[in-house]
């Protein structure tokens, strides 16, 4: 099962721009928790603690016990939203959820073993496609990352969707099981030379007939 981590938020009375002002003003970040078709609440959390937590890569993929009064609702942090300029949150969405349920969330994809690969070893270079895959898994069991290993890999190799092993539960949403999402990749230099000989070997001597 996957670690729960309990967040203490307040409840907010007023909504829209004035009183989310304030609220910041206050130290704290306004929020929202809706789903499981329960009406939404107005929340509102710790500016440090909000800030601590988005330092974390997955922390769009941690679960967390809401903790509102003598109430915990068990949510995933949905969307965070940013000053464009100085980067702070403003916002925040936390979608509670059942832990029995299926959740459908973007993982993060970890590439591991470059120091094994051949290909990256003579200079190629890993092209990642995707950084992260869409996947169907149970609340309880949401994979934190998945790791790809680019062991024995040559210039010229794919991962492919199919070549991925997932944990138990855990289904891909994309249909298309024979979609890329990396390749080792020969480096501009080498592609050049490699052209550049293609090129010599592919051209018409010159004679004299042909002057």
């Amino acid at each position: 099962m996957a670690s729960v981590k309990t967040l203490t938020v307040e409840t907010r009375s007023k909504g829209g721009t004035g009183p989310a002002r304030a609220t910041r003003r206050s130290g704290l970040i306004p929020g929202i928790l809706y789903g499981t078709g329960i009406d939404p609440l107005m929340v509102a959390i710790d500016t440090k603690t909000l800030k601590l937590e988005l330092q974390d890569p997955y922390y769009h993929t941690k679960l967390y016990d809401l903790k509102v009064g003598s109430t915990n609702h068990r949510a995933l942090m949905r969307a965070v939203q940013l000053n464009p300029v100085t980067d702070i949150p403003i916002h925040v969405d936390f979608l509670r959820v059942d832990p029995s349920s299926r959740i459908t969330v973007d993982i993060l994809l970890k590439f591991v073993n470059d120091d094994k690969s051949p290909g990256i070893k003579r200079g190629g270079v890993l092209n990642i496609v995707y950084h992260d895959l869409q996947l169907s898994c149970p609340v309880d069991s949401i994979p934190e990352q998945i790791t790809i290993d680019l062991s024995g890999l040559e210039v010229g190799q794919s991962i492919h969707l199919e070549d991925i092993k997932l944990p138990a539960g855990v289904q891909v949403v994309h249909s298309n099981r024979d979609y890329t999402l990396a390749t080792i990749v020969a480096p501009s230099g080498l592609k050049s030379d490699s052209s550049e000989t293609t090129d010599e070997q592919n051209a018409t001597p010159t004679t004299e007939e042909s002057k």
